[in-house]
């Protein structure tokens, strides 16, 4: 049950962030798919370091809240980090001055 909130979060932030914050630079759909799944295996391992380091002395916020808001906040970078194992190269995506 402790895992179900961190998956959740991760898949509509990930949403945000890489459907609109981030662009994928080169690389195949295959590859931009395989970068994602990486990027969900780095932040659920982070997400387990830190609750089995905080999960003890700080209760519920150790065991579900910490370790699911703090991957988060550098979800940007650990996107970065996993779509270039996987040799593609996200960007942080342009805006256009004028509405579409």
């Amino acid at each position: 049950m402790q895992w179900l909130i961190p998956i959740g979060v991760f898949w509509v932030i990930a949403a945000v962030q890489f459907g609109g914050l981030l662009d994928a630079e080169n690389g195949s759909g295959l590859q931009q798919a395989l970068g994602l799944l990486v990027t969900f295996a780095i932040y659920l391992g982070l997400a387990l370091a830190l609750r089995l380091a905080l999960g003890g002395p700080f209760g519920v916020f150790g065991s579900v809240i910490f370790p699911t808001a703090l991957p988060l906040l550098a979800l940007g970078w650990l996107g970065r980090l996993g779509f270039r194992l996987v040799g593609v190269r996200l960007v942080s995506a342009r805006f256009s001055a004028g509405a579409h």
